[in-house]
Order: C-alpha cells, then sequence, then structure tokens
C-alpha cells in the first residue's frame, strides 16, 4: 500500500508521468483500496490460525488473496492507459506488460490454491 500511496504522491507532484485522464487517477485510488483491502486481509488472516478458526481463516485468506488481485488488475489497467497516453515513454509498456504477467500468475495460483482447498491432500501445497 505503501508504495501506491507513494507513487500518487510522486505523479502528483510531477516526479513521475503524470496522470493525464481522470479515469488514470480513480485506477490508481481502486488500486490503493485494493492493496488496502488484502492488508486488512493479511492483518486478519495471522490473528486467525486453521486449527482453531478454519472458516476465518480462509476468509480472510480469500479477502487477501482478492485485495492482492484487484490491486494488481487496477495497476495493470492504469498502466496501460498511461503507456497509450504517453507513447514516448516506452518504459510504461514494459512496466504494464511486466505487472500483467505477475498479476496473471498471483490469480493463476490463487485459482488453484481455490481448487485445492476442497482436498485434504493438497489444501497446503499453494498456502
Amino acid at each position: 500500500m505503501g508504495t501506491l500511496v507513494a507513487e500518487r504522491w510522486l505523479r502528483h507532484r510531477g516526479r513521475l508521468t503524470h496522470e493525464s485522464t481522470t479515469a488514470q487517477k480513480v485506477l490508481a485510488g481502486l488500486a490503493i483500496f485494493g492493496s488496502v483491502l488484502g492488508g486488512a486481509g493479511l492483518i486478519l488472516l495471522a490473528g486467525f490460525d486453521t486449527k482453531r478458526y478454519t472458516t476465518l481463516h480462509r476468509l480472510f485468506l480469500g479477502l487477501f488473496m482478492l485485495g492482492v488481485a484487484l490491486s494488481a488488475i487496477f495497476t495493470v489497467i492504469e498502466y496501460l492507459s498511461l503507456s497509450k497516453h504517453n507513447r514516448e515513454n516506452r518504459t510504461l509498456m514494459w512496466s504494464a506488460l511486466s505487472k500483467a504477467l505477475v498479476a496473471t500468475v498471483l490469480i493463476g495460483l490463487a485459482i488453484a490454491m481455490g481448487i485445492a482447498a476442497g482436498s485434504a491432500n493438497l489444501d497446503g501445497l499453494f498456502d
């Protein structure tokens, strides 16, 4: 969350490529919201172990994964929009593509973990 807030502040101050549309600002805000959601899920996840609080642990794990996925998706869309409006800065496109690759792997692992959660043999494999 801290890096997204710092990035937003640096864009506002003109140190990074400035956001040219309201949609880019909204996407940055949604990415920060997703990171807050994921952070809250992680904090709550740490407090509830699987032995005594199985349902709550899985609920907060899902909240954490949802927050991370939303943050990644909104960040990728924001970077794609930034690269579209700043074609001279090719670094933005490469950054968007690398973030999309990481987001795809994260979401794929989250899906695999959700599928494996129903199996006693595979439950902790992706945890």
